[in-house]
């Protein structure tokens, strides 16, 4: 399995162009305005589309329900389109690394020290990546 991790105190964050693209692919996404009209309650990851662009910069989101954060991290259609795109895959204070875990690790868990992470096997709680 291959994970996305964040090598840069700061924070793990997607660039524009990374929504841009997973739409462009198929991924699933919904504007602000379907989401105001949907029950949402989705086991599916969404990209959630703003109707203006955010303080921060930001035109899409991820729309966080019953799915766990590592889910988007490791799946393929993201890692496909952030190793396509490099370093425009990602904005000031992030740093995006594809990292491999062993097949063998079956859960793990991520640290977080200021935005720079660490995977670790969580049942033997070794640092793998």
């Amino acid at each position: 399995m291959r994970i996305l991790v964040n090598r840069c105190y700061g924070g793990f964050k997607l660039a524009n162009t990374v929504f841009e693209r997973l739409i462009e692919l198929g991924f699933p996404s919904i504007t602000e305005e379907q989401k105001k009209n949907e029950d949402f309650d989705s086991e599916e990851l969404k990209i959630l589309i703003f109707d203006e662009q955010t303080t921060f910069g930001s035109k899409y989101m991820i729309l966080e329900n019953s799915y766990e954060e590592e889910d988007l991290r490791i799946h393929p259609l993201v890692i496909q389109v952030v190793e396509e795109l490099g370093k425009e895959a990602y904005g000031s204070n992030t740093k995006l690394v594809i990292e491999q875990i062993p097949d063998d690790v079956k859960e793990i868990h991520l640290h977080d020290d200021n935005g720079y992470e660490k995977v670790y096997d969580w049942d033997t709680g070794e640092r793998i990546a």
